[in-house]
């Protein structure tokens, strides 16, 4: 938190502090240039002017701390832009059901609601819009027309996917009701998982990947929220459970989930011990993924002068001009630990020092505007700052790279190779955004005919031989080809995402992550990140 004051809502807010909402907005136009405008976050659609402002701090104090206001600022070119980030996220239930909007006044005249932009889910905590003059407003102010113009809406999210075959008796449609629960299948799952309000159970405070089935046995289902859970959470034991719903809607398969890369965790689906019906037949090719959104930091050098050693990392919330300031609180603004800060651990063999940090909150892009760094310190020593890169302040599908990894000025050990930076430093900074899209393949097209082949005429022999060719024999006929029918989670393209996909009864999962290093079998360590932004990974299950 860049912010000196806290205001504690956490008595308020039913979310945690660390679920922040962030917004932006953009636009152009000629008329706008060098002006100021005030927009807020409002309660209801542009169909109806936006309504009232949406209040998300838990009172009804009328500020920027319990609403969400995006103040725009246009250039001597008319380019505008505006950003603004809270503490708490939205309702699940008003983003899902009523409609956010975003609205901008005109300011430098009489104030009156004048562009709106709805808010549309594009993704699991992702919303978006694009602005227009509200019908109520003269455009006869002699702003003139909108261009390159958006709006969006930022919180924490979940997608849930699943895939299982079943070899029973299944029927084309058929569905078996699925959700994520609190505890792990050795207890059954537990109870739902209530990531919302903590006490509605429906499939928007809840999350309900409800599987359906064709009459091969091979079911999917997929569910998407605007809350996730916590590193924390995930940790101590979270599950997807399938119900037989239609005997009564026993607990029947259970998958546990376990990390597989930042914010993506994944599970096998398996019979439950207390399930004996056995009315579907055995489950196969079952896997539960999710992914949510966070904050990844990673650290990699290679140096023999840091030997076997382990330093303490931190992100920090100033620049390396400024020895990183103090350290960058995402989380409560208060506690000082790894969950409500990032502390990416470099641990060192040999000299070949890596390290990396998830944490469960989002960095609004002032911050970056305002300086963010990486700092190592000197633990086996004295514990002082030793080595500092600053972070990128524009980013690019979500990366913030980072700069030199240097020896900060105000450190002058003879250790570590001081004065000498560390060779092959590469550092940065990821915000992985859940984003698995459902997309349903169409049935396969029916084959072509194959074509009668027919042999060539041999060609006639030279004269004094009196040779003759063969005549070519007849082609085999084509056989027909027809499609299979199928389901297709699509990874909605950003760093640390997933892409789930059934096929031919098997489910891939490609995971989209920012690589910073790779295992090298010669050094027993890790290489350093190498130039390309993503690496794309399939895991055939």
């Amino acid at each position: 938190m860049k912010s000196a004051t806290l205001v504690t809502l956490a008595s308020t807010i039913g979310v945690a502090l660390s679920a922040k909402t962030l917004t932006d907005v953009q636009f152009e136009g000629k008329g706008f240039k060098n002006q100021n405008f005030a927009a807020h976050l409002h309660a209801a659609p542009c169909s109806v002017d936006g309504g009232s402002h949406y209040q998300g701090g838990g009172t009804t104090v009328v500020d920027n701390v319990n609403e969400n206001w995006p103040a725009v600022t246009c250039d001597h070119k008319g380019k505008c832009k505006g950003a603004a980030w809270n503490y708490w996220a939205p309702a699940a239930a008003d983003l899902a059901t009523t409609g956010l909007s975003i609205v901008v006044h005109n300011t430098p005249n009489t104030g009156e609601k004048m562009l709106c932009a709805d808010l549309v889910q594009s993704a699991a905590g992702e919303y978006s819009g694009s602005f227009n003059y509200l019908t109520s407003f003269n455009q006869m102010n002699g702003y003139g027309s909108v261009k390159k113009d958006s709006a969006s809406l930022t919180t924490l999210g979940l997608d849930v996917a699943i895939s299982f075959n079943l070899d029973g008796n299944i029927t084309d449609g058929q569905t078996f009701g699925a959700h994520l629960h609190a505890e792990p299948c050795s207890n059954d799952g537990g109870g739902h998982y209530n990531g919302g309000d903590g006490v509605t159970v429906d499939a928007i405070n809840e999350n309900w990947p409800a599987a359906t089935c064709d009459h091969h046995g091979k079911c999917t289902g997929f569910a998407s929220s605007d809350w996730q859970p916590t590193e924390a959470e995930f940790a101590a034991g979270l599950s997807v459970v399938v119900h037989d719903t239609t005997n009564g809607n026993d607990k029947m398969l259970c998958a546990n989930f376990a990390p597989t890369s930042a914010g993506v965790y994944s599970g096998q689906f398996a019979t439950l011990a207390s399930y004996t019906l056995n009315a579907w037949g055995a489950v196969s090719g079952g896997t539960a993924t999710a992914s949510k959104t966070v904050t990844t930091t990673m650290i990699s050098f290679r140096d023999t002068d840091f030997g076997d050693n382990t330093f303490s990392s931190h992100l920090h919330a100033d620049t390396c001009a400024n020895s990183g300031g103090g350290h960058y609180n995402g989380g409560d603004g208060v506690t000082v630990d790894a969950v409500q800060e990032n502390w990416p651990v470099v641990t060192c063999v040999a000299g070949v020092c890596s390290g990396m940090a998830v944490s469960d909150w989002l960095i609004p892009d002032s911050d970056f505007e305002s300086g963010l760094s990486l700092v190592v310190h000197n633990t086996p020593n004295t514990n002082e700052k030793m080595l500092c890169s600053d972070l990128a302040s524009n980013d690019k599908y979500g990366t913030h790279k980072g700069y030199a990894l240097d020896f900060l000025t105000s450190f002058t050990l003879a250790v570590y190779g001081y004065p000498s930076a560390p060779m092959y430093a590469m550092t940065e900074l990821t915000t992985s955004s859940a984003g698995i899209t459902v997309v349903t393949a169409g049935k396969g097209g029916k084959g072509k005919k194959g074509s009668k082949g027919k042999g060539n005429k041999g060609g006639k022999g030279n004269k004094g031989s009196k040779g003759k060719g063969n005549k070519g024999g007849k082609g085999n006929k084509g056989g027909k080809g027809k499609g299979k029918k199928g389901a297709l989670m699509v990874l909605a393209e950003s760093p640390g995402g997933i892409a789930v996909g059934a096929s031919a009864g098997l489910l891939v999962v490609a995971a989209a992550a920012v690589t910073l290093r790779r295992r090298n079998a010669k050094t027993m360590g890790y290489d350093t990140l190498q130039d390309t932004e993503e690496e794309l990974q399939a895991i055939v299950v």
